[in-house]
């Protein structure tokens, strides 16, 4: 049975995949993003999607939602004004209730991803599929077209194990351990020592000395997790602040990191290496302890 039970936090809705493979959805449903089949402004209590098989991934974007079924093929709903449903098309009308999304040659995936207004999943030969919105390069594909309404592969130089995205930037973990970026620079989320104007069309590999097992990303950030229980990132804006709390431990580091530059803060010791990391589109970074049952630090941008 897939590994079941997991969280997914969009810009005002979240999902919830419970062990039985069956999904929940809460928060704001002015796009559809809640799969209820309505527009209904606001939900604030969970209530389960219909007609979906059983679900072994989930992801949320900015008013969007995917989800993975055991068999590997992709669902889809919400907002699709910039084709990031999937679906071959783009429009003003949501989509309100799950709809199946085959993907050129049917591939098996095994991951899923979503950005602000845009969509992306990874498949069992590590080949990374992107659509939807592009205006800063977040498909990794050029800065042409504009959007795309058809899932495309966007090439990883020896093919990736897991896939990320911030709000307008992507992520692929390499195969080999090397981290992969494009997209919005605005802030340096990219990682290349440049910030401003010019955005990263194409995957950059960042130099990182380490292998890398995790990125995240927020609205303006980027994390990386590394086999060794470090995180790395720029703390300018509080991204890496770690705040104790009751009954867990944590950090609060000192330190804060260029804007400019490659990441080069660091935290967590040797002894307690994190089994996960996640961060959320603007505000919080979360990273599991690999013997601990619930998170131990809070990152706060």
């Amino acid at each position: 049975m897939p590994n079941r039970e997991d969280v997914a936090a969009g810009a005002y809705h979240t999902l919830f995949l419970r062990k039985d493979g069956t999904v929940w959805a809460w928060g704001q449903n002015t796009k559809g993003q809640l799969g209820k089949g309505t527009t209904s402004p606001t939900s604030t209590t969970p209530s389960q999607l219909t007609g979906l098989p059983p679900i072994k991934a989930i992801a949320a974007g900015g008013s969007h939602s995917l989800a993975l079924d055991d068999d590997g093929h992709l669902w889809t709903w919400g907002d699709n004004a910039n084709g990031q449903l999937g679906m071959g098309s783009m429009g003003a009308t949501p989509v309100t209730s799950p709809v199946f999304v085959v993907l050129p040659g049917n591939p098996t995936l095994v991951a899923v991803a979503a950005g602000f207004m845009h969509s992306m999943a990874l498949d069992t030969a590590g080949g990374v599929w992107v659509w939807g919105n592009n205006s800063n390069g977040q498909l990794g594909i050029g800065a042409s077209p504009t959007n795309l309404t058809t899932p495309t592969t966007v090439s990883i130089s020896g093919g990736a194990k897991s896939i990320a995205s911030g709000w307008y930037h992507s992520f692929a973990v390499g195969n080999g351990g090397a981290a992969w970026v494009w997209g919005k620079n605005n802030a340096g989320q990219i990682g290349n020592g440049t910030s401003g104007a010019t955005n990263r069309t194409t995957p950059f590999q960042v130099p990182i000395t380490g292998t890398v097992t995790m990125l995240a990303g927020g609205q303006n950030h980027s994390l990386a997790l590394l086999s060794d229980g470090k995180v790395m990132g720029d703390d300018t804006a509080r991204s890496l602040r770690a705040e104790r709390r009751a009954g867990a431990r944590g950090w609060r580091l000192p330190r804060r990191g260029a804007l400019l530059g490659v990441p080069r803060v660091d935290l967590g010791p040797e002894q307690q290496r994190p089994a996960r990391a996640r961060c959320h589109h603007t505000r919080h970074f979360l990273v599991t302890a690999a013997r601990r049952s619930a998170a131990h630090v809070l990152l706060r941008q």
